[in-house]
């Protein structure tokens, strides 16, 4: 909050005190972060001790982790109405963005601008 030479804060505002009162906080920042389901938090957690592997490699454990990551391309691509070849997974939201900003200017080239 901005304040004067003094500290105070300017005309007409007045400083909010916390409350002594307990109560339930409201997180208003959900674009930025967003609490994690428990679920997908136990997923994750699984995925990250026993489905570790390269689902690209030719090992028995890999070709079996492929395989769920395909089912799982399926089941979304139906949920979005698109076709599962539509899903690309990347690592990020720079990637994600760069190869949305760079499609959306090859579309344009193709168009003609």
């Amino acid at each position: 909050m901005e304040t004067d030479t003094n500290g105070r804060p300017p005309h007409g505002w007045r400083r909010i005190r916390p409350s002594k009162e307990r109560t339930a906080m409201i997180y208003l920042d959900n674009s930025a972060t967003t609490r994690t389901l428990e679920s997908a938090a136990q997923a994750a957690f699984r995925c990250m001790r026993e489905d570790f592997f390269n689902p690209s490699s030719a090992y028995a454990p890999a070709a079996r982790l492929e395989k769920r990551v395909n089912e799982a391309r399926a089941r979304l691509a139906a949920t979005l109405g698109c076709r599962a070849e539509e899903i690309v997974y990347t690592s990020g939201g720079t990637e994600s963005n760069n190869m949305a900003i760079l499609g959306a200017l090859r579309a344009m080239r193709g168009r003609g601008r």
